[in-house]
């Protein structure tokens, strides 16, 4: 009789302990934190705490990841002259390069090869760059795409981007007449003097596209100044753009 009863007691006792362990396994999985890529823990698929794996962050010493090509144009800017563009990014957080090899080819509906221009820039980290290409002549025909391509394996350096993050765009103004201008007046709003800014200038239609880009460069653009970079193109057919973006980076040489 004893033994019967302590058989049934064990066996409620283990089934009041299965009911703890789902209620309370339940109850963690409802309540305890998910990895995340901002919770200050090394979880999850990271590398390091809140960097690599999936979090868009990358690393201190991870391996550098190629640019990304966000788009790719040509725009003409008379009777068979046209400029090229093409929008880039570097999403590596520590790391650029002092020299960053191109190529800029134009072809035909036809896929023959109309022009090719070669070219070097530089990349800074984190940063997006516009590649511009002016006054390509491809002959008779008319370019019907664009290709644009980088050389690899890409020389990557520990790089700092400096204060030319603290550039700030004060106003834009387009003029149509007699020829589109723009007018973009920046400040300096560091501490420091910036020897040379690179200015890139995107105009945008209302769909968002592209339609006509240009660049200059600002020397000696002292702390606390304000500048005014002008972008011209030689052609009275232009729409007047619905958005203006600017894009402005120190120059590494």
């Amino acid at each position: 009789m004893r033994l019967w009863v302590l058989k049934r007691r064990l066996a409620g006792f283990l089934v009041l302990l299965g009911m703890f362990i789902i209620i309370g396994g339940s109850l963690a999985y409802i309540f305890w934190p998910r990895p995340s890529c901002v919770d200050g823990v090394q979880n999850g698929d990271e590398k390091g705490v809140d960097c690599g794996g999936s979090c868009s962050k990358q690393c201190l010493g991870e391996i550098p990841v190629s640019p990304k090509r966000l788009w790719q144009r040509f725009f003409q800017v008379r009777p068979g002259v046209y400029d090229v563009g093409a929008m880039i990014e570097n999403v590596n957080l520590f790391v650029g390069t002092k020299v960053f090899r191109y190529t800029v080819k134009l072809y035909s509906e036809e896929n023959v090869l109309l022009a090719e221009r070669q070219g070097i820039t530089f990349l800074l980290p984190n940063q997006k760059a516009l590649i511009f290409e002016p006054n390509m002549v491809p002959g008779p025909r008319a370019p019907a795409r664009v290709d644009f391509s980088f050389e690899e394996p890409i020389t990557w350096t520990r790089m700092d981007a400096g204060d030319a993050q603290k550039i700030e765009v004060i106003s834009r103004r387009f003029e149509s007449d007699p020829h589109p201008i723009v007018r973009v007046k920046l400040r300096n709003k560091s501490t420091s003097r910036e020897s040379e800014l690179e200015i890139s200038l995107v105009l945008e239609s209302k769909d968002g596209n592209a339609f006509a880009v240009a660049r200059t460069t600002l020397e000696d653009f002292v702390a606390g100044s304000e500048r005014e970079a002008v972008f011209s193109w030689p052609t009275s057919q232009f729409q007047e753009p619905a958005s203006m973006q600017v894009l402005y980076r120190r120059v590494v040489r």
